[in-house]
C-alpha cells in the first residue's frame, strides 16, 4: 500500500537541493557540449546543415519518431523508436529521483499532490492506469516522468506502461514519416493524402476527447476513494 505523500515531510528528507541542481545543470551543459562536438565533427554534413542543426538544437521525439520510418524501415524503426523512448522516460525518471526530486517539490507541489492522489485511487490497478495515463493527454508525459518515482510508482511499472502505451502514438508517427516518403520519392496521390489525413485524425483523438477523459478519470478517482474508506472503516 502506498504511503499518503506529504511534501513538508519530503523536503525535510530531501533537505538542500543545490547540489542536485547544479549536478543536473552539469549533465545538461556536457549533452548541450557533446552535440556541438558531434554536429561539427561529422563528416556528412555540409556547413548550411550544420548551421541548421545549431539553430534548432536537438530534434524533439515526435520529429525523430517520424524519421525513424524512412531511416530504418517500418518494423526496426518501431522497434527502435519505443526502446528508444522507453529508455528516455526511465532515464528521466531516475534523474528526478535521485538528483530533481526537490526542484520537482519546490517547483509544482499542487502538481503533484493531484497525480499522487489519482495513483492512490488506482493503486490496485497500477499498471493499466499507467498505460491509459501513456494512451491519453490527462497528464502530460514529462509531468508522468518527473512525478512517477516521488509519488511512489515503481520503475518496472512505469517501464512497462510507457513502452506498451506510447505504441500506437510511435506507430503513427512512424506510419507519417514512411507515407512522407513515399509522396517524396513517387509523388502525391490520393491515397496518399488521405491516409495522412487519417493518421492526423488519430492522433488527435485523444485530445478531442480530453474533457470526457477528465471527467471519466475524475469521476473514477472519487467512486475509488469512496470504495477505499468504506473498507478502512471495516477494518477498523
Amino acid at each position: 500500500m502506498m504511503k499518503e505523500l506529504n511534501l513538508d515531510e519530503l523536503k525535510q528528507e530531501i533537505g538542500n537541493n543545490k547540489k542536485g541542481k547544479s549536478i543536473l545543470m552539469s549533465l545538461f551543459a556536457l549533452c548541450l557540449f557533446l552535440f556541438g562536438l558531434l554536429v561539427l565533427f561529422s563528416p556528412n554534413l555540409t556547413e548550411q546543415e550544420r548551421i541548421d542543426l545549431f539553430s534548432f538544437a536537438i530534434p524533439g521525439p515526435v520529429f525523430l519518431s517520424i524519421l525513424a520510418g524512412p531511416l530504418f524501415g517500418a518494423v526496426p524503426g518501431f522497434i527502435l523508436v519505443c526502446l528508444c523512448a522507453t529508455t528516455g522516460a526511465c532515464f528521466c525518471y531516475g534523474l528526478s529521483y535521485t538528483l530533481g526530486r526537490g526542484i520537482v517539490v519546490d517547483k509544482f507541489p499542487s502538481m503533484l499532490l493531484k497525480f499522487h492522489r489519482k495513483i492512490q485511487a488506482n493503486k490496485d490497478n497500477l499498471v493499466f492506469y499507467m498505460l491509459f495515463l501513456r494512451l491519453t493527454p490527462l497528464v502530460p508525459n514529462i509531468i508522468v516522468n518527473i512525478a512517477s518515482p516521488i509519488v511512489g510508482i515503481p520503475l518496472k511499472y512505469f517501464a512497462f506502461g510507457t513502452f506498451v502505451g506510447l505504441m500506437p502514438l510511435n506507430l503513427i508517427h512512424l506510419n507519417t514519416g514512411l507515407t512522407l516518403y513515399t509522396i517524396e520519392k513517387l509523388g502525391a496521390n490520393l491515397s496518399n493524402i488521405l491516409w495522412i489525413a487519417v493518421l492526423g485524425l488519430l492522433a488527435l483523438i485523444p485530445t478531442l476527447f480530453k474533457k470526457q477523459i477528465e471527467k471519466f478519470d475524475e469521476k473514477h478517482t472519487k467512486e475509488a476513494e469512496l470504495k477505499q474508506k468504506k473498507e478502512n472503516k471495516k477494518d477498523l
